[in-house]
């Protein structure tokens, strides 16, 4: 097995994962140290009104956002199947969505572990079989297959791209990763959507494919080339002939970052142990230039997590 590809399974160190508060200009609903004690609805539908470019492409994408709690990928994943699946947007609370990311987070872990032997489609010709992939994991972690298993059923753990990798195969079904690229200079720098992988391509191609970002937790609300470029946080991303008859309220707000929407966790161990599965941002942007190193980060699904209390301190910490 190629070196780099053990690597890939490996999310970058938490050391390099921290916001800049300084340059950061959150949300106006966010409490001081940037969370609300309870994730309540998504206003406007869930979506920012602005609009971003994808880099090397004529596509524009809207944003959507989904709680910070741990699954924020399963979150993510649920409301672009939801649309890929019946053309509707789910407009739903904090509750029926930690449900649906359930039962996706499920889908996937007993995805892994059913056929050990089962080959799975990464990204273009790149097969590999589940217990392999699941091995290459768990043992980047200090776990064995099992203990990994058991551990990542927690909803407060983290999903990252080997989840991404079950569920592309599970729901035969397209999943693109994005992350954020700052362009321009100064006054007029501004962010757009690189493309990083294609999951599932290009074996499911004919279904509709879901998009997802891979952004700072604070996004939109943090400055190009001032922000968490490791990303803590995944997002739904729809082309934008997609979001036009979501539904609005004229007295809604306007989105919130994910910092301001997540809900409140008590402390756990399983924060410590996420912390401790990342490679330094350093060697992952190394990784980027040989083939899709990023694809096995491990988003933290949690914003609150990454924020930093007071606005003055270089050290993470734990609620």
């Amino acid at each position: 097995m190629p070196t780099f590809l053990l690597l890939l399974l490996v999310a970058p160190s938490a050391t390099f994962r921290f916001s800049f508060a300084a340059t950061n200009f959150p949300s106006g609903t966010a409490t001081g140290d940037g969370r609300l004690e309870v994730y309540n609805s998504i206003s406007q539908g869930g979506f920012f009104s602005e609009t971003w470019d994808v880099h090397h492409s004529k596509s524009k994408m809207r944003v959507r956002q989904v709680p910070g709690d741990g699954s924020c990928l399963f979150h993510a994943i649920y409301v672009a199947l939801a649309y890929a699946t019946n053309g509707s947007h789910p407009q739903e609370d904090y509750e029926a969505m930690c449900k649906a990311a359930g039962v996706l987070r499920q889908t996937a872990l007993d995805y892994l572990s059913d056929d050990p032997s089962r080959l799975l489609t990464v990204t273009y010709n790149q097969d590999m079989k589940s217990q392999e992939l699941l091995d290459m994991t768990s043992k980047e972690m200090g776990l064995s297959a099992e203990q990994y298993l058991v551990r990542l059923r927690d909803p407060k753990e983290w999903g990252g791209g080997l989840e991404i990798v079950a569920l592309a195969n599970a729901l035969e079904r397209p999943i693109f990763l994005y992350e954020l690229k700052p362009v321009g200079l100064l006054f007029w720098s501004r962010f757009v959507f690189k493309k990083m992988v294609e999951c599932g391509m290009p074996k499911f191609s004919p279904k509709k494919s879901l998009h997802i970002l891979i952004a700072d937790c604070n996004f939109p609300d943090c400055a190009p080339y001032f922000y968490n470029k490791a990303g803590n946080h995944f997002l739904a991303l729809f082309p934008c002939e997609d979001v036009s008859t979501v539904p609005t309220s004229d007295n809604s707000d306007p989105a919130p970052s994910a910092a301001a929407v997540a809900s409140s966790l008590e402390n756990s161990e399983s924060h410590a142990f996420g912390r401790r599965v990342f490679l330094r941002g350093r060697m992952l942007k190394r990784l980027q230039a040989r083939f899709m190193s990023t694809l096995f980060f491990r988003g933290s699904g949690g914003g609150e997590r990454e924020r930093r209390k007071g606005g003055g301190e270089n050290k993470r910490k734990k609620r």
